[in-house]
């Protein structure tokens, strides 16, 4: 019998664009698909992991890379006026609507925090430890995410996307330890 430990995948969350705006289709990372952005054996690891990747896809980002509702847009606009003095002075000197490639991890943390932006969700599920050793060494032999989107049937139902590139193949794997289809994007 081999003992199961619970793994943490980090994926990406999907948005859509609707009317000006982006809305989160996996909050609460209910999809049946995934796109996976790192695997840990500890919930600690991966939390650390989703701050770290929010705080470098927040780098000389602006308001449409980091796929904002209504109310974040809003508060993005209004960003000089809701963090300290500090940062307010280094936001100053941004160039448009990016944010300086120069921001501290604190700083970052800042504008996440102003901002409520949640980029990325974590799923577990319980795996032996030669499955968690084998599904990181597979997300690490594939740095780069082959394009991949699910098909809907006719009554408007997610199907799984067609996964005929190796790599895609690969993530596929990852993802179905933890129940879910590689997609890197929803496909609506």
């Amino acid at each position: 019998m081999h003992a199961h430990q619970t793994a943490y995948l980090v994926t990406h969350l999907y948005s859509i664009y609707e009317d000006e705006y982006y809305t989160v289709l996996d909050a609460d990372n209910d999809l049946t698909v995934a796109n996976p952005a790192g695997l840990y054996a500890d919930r600690e690891q991966a939390e650390a992991a989703v701050r770290q990747l929010t705080r470098q896809a927040l780098r000389g980002a602006g308001a449409s890379d980091l796929l904002l509702d209504e109310e974040q847009s809003g508060l993005f606009a209004e960003l000089e006026a809701l963090v300290d003095e500090p940062l307010a002075s280094v936001l100053a000197t941004k160039a448009g609507d990016a944010l300086p490639q120069t921001l501290t991890d604190e700083q970052a943390d800042q504008i996440i925090g102003v901002l409520n932006l949640t980029l990325f969700g974590i799923l577990e599920a319980p795996l032996t430890a030669a499955e968690l050793m084998q599904a990181q060494a597979e997300l690490a032999q594939t740095p780069e995410r082959p394009f991949a989107a699910p098909a809907f049937d006719e009554r408007g139902e997610m199907e799984p996307p067609l996964l005929d590139d190796p790599a895609a193949a690969r993530l596929n794997r990852i993802t179905r330890l933890f129940g879910r289809d590689y997609a890197t994007d929803v496909g609506l």
